[in-house]
C-alpha cells in the first residue's frame, strides 16, 4: 500500500526499518477507517471485521477517488502515530527524529502517499489494457457530464433571452446530439 511504503520510507531516514507486517497494516487501515466513521462504541475486533477499506470505485474519475483516498491516509496518520509510538523501534529514535515523523505523519507522507498511490495508478493502466478501460470509462463519463451540464447551461442562458433565434437553439441541440453521437 502506498501509505505504508512511503511511511517505512520516511522511517528509514532515521537508520531503523519500521516491523509493520500485513496484518498489521490491515489493523490499523480498519482503524482508519473506525475514526472516518467516528464509530468509538464498536469493539476493536468488529471494527477489524466490519473496516470499509476504501478501493478504487468504477465510475470515478482518478481526482475522486484519490480526493477519498487522502481522506483515508489523514485517518490512517492518526491511528498509526498512537500505533508506533509504542513500539520499541520508536524508543530507539532520537526526540529530533520522533518530532520529524510525527510533522512528516501529519504532512509530507500524506502528499507523498497520494503521489505514489496516483503514480501506481497510472502505471498499472499503462501495463494493464482492462484496467485503462475501466479508469478511462470513469472519465470519460464525467467529461460527458460536464458537457451535457455546459449544453445545458447555455441552452437555458439562449432561452432566457428575450427573442431567442429558434434557429440558434436548434443549432445548439444538433451540435450536442451530434457530440453525443460521437461517443
Amino acid at each position: 500500500m502506498s501509505y505504508f511504503d512511503t511511511l517505512s520510507d520516511h522511517v528509514e531516514k532515521y537508520g531503523e526499518s519500521l516491523p509493520l507486517e500485513r496484518d498489521d497494516q490491515l489493523i490499523l487501515t480498519a482503524l482508519a477507517d473506525t475514526e472516518i466513521r467516528k464509530s468509538e462504541d464498536a469493539h476493536f475486533v468488529e471494527s477489524v471485521l466490519n473496516a470499509n477499506v476504501y478501493l478504487p470505485r468504477i465510475g470515478i474519475e482518478l481526482s475522486t477517488n484519490t480526493e477519498t483516498i487522502r481522506h483515508t491516509y489523514e485517518a490512517l496518520s492518526r491511528v498509526t502515530e498512537r500505533f508506533i509510538s509504542g513500539l520499541a523501534v520508536w524508543h530507539r529514535l532520537s526526540e529530533r527524529a520522533r518530532t520529524q515523523i510525527f510533522h512528516d505523519l501529519r504532512y509530507r507522507i500524506i502528499d507523498e502517499a497520494v503521489e505514489r498511490y496516483t503514480e501506481n495508478y497510472r502505471w498499472l493502466a499503462a501495463q494493464a489494457p482492462e484496467f485503462l478501460v475501466w479508469a478511462l470509462s470513469a472519465e470519460f463519463t464525467s467529461l460527458a457530464a460536464r458537457q451535457q451540464s455546459g449544453f445545458d447551461t447555455l441552452r437555458a442562458f439562449l432561452s432566457s433571452l428575450s427573442q431567442p433565434s429558434g434557429a440558434v437553439v436548434d443549432d445548439l441541440e444538433r451540435s450536442n446530439e451530434a457530440a453525443q453521437q460521437r461517443r
